[in-house]
């Protein structure tokens, strides 16, 4: 019987955290709240950097591609809305029609897949892909919720 040995990293957090996801380089993101405030981070080579989408009230970081891409989510006087962090450099992703977009999952084009709230009360899928949005329902639920995305094939060519 082969006997598999596990390493395990302590991830040293004020008030302790939540690693939400990690890259096959060891990345890890996710949030640590202090007070009434959560915060979104990184750990990256032993060390730990705070994500704060620029004016939020709370950011939380979910997922992370091989590139070094984070998604999450965060919330300002005007509601929640999805993120993309490319660098330092945030993009809010907000479905058109959204009222509260969670980014779920970003594959290693940076396309990434996602749910959002509408105005009725109904959870709809996305794709956010570099700009353009998908809204992505299953045929005769009420709620759409995908939680996972791999590379696709794009125009006949594997991207």
């Amino acid at each position: 019987m082969k006997t598999t040995t596990y390493t395990y990293t302590t991830i040293d957090l004020p008030g302790g955290g939540f690693a939400q996801s990690i890259n096959s380089k060891g990345d890890v993101v996710g949030f640590y709240q202090v007070g009434p405030v959560e915060h979104g981070f990184l750990y990256s080579g032993g060390n730990v950097t705070t994500i704060d989408s620029p004016g939020s009230l709370d950011t939380v970081a979910l997922g992370i591609n091989d590139k070094g891409l984070i998604i999450g989510q965060y919330e300002d006087t005007s509601g929640k809305h999805g993120f993309l962090d490319s660098g330092g450099i945030y993009t809010t992703i907000d479905p058109p029609g959204s009222h509260g977009a969670q980014p779920e999952a970003i594959n290693a084009k940076g396309d990434v897949i996602g749910f959002y709230l509408d105005g009725n009360g109904v959870d709809h899928g996305f794709l956010y892909d570099h700009g353009n949005y998908t809204t992505i329902d299953f045929p005769g639920a009420l709620d759409t919720y995908p939680l996972g995305i791999t590379t696709r094939e794009r125009y006949g060519g594997s991207t």
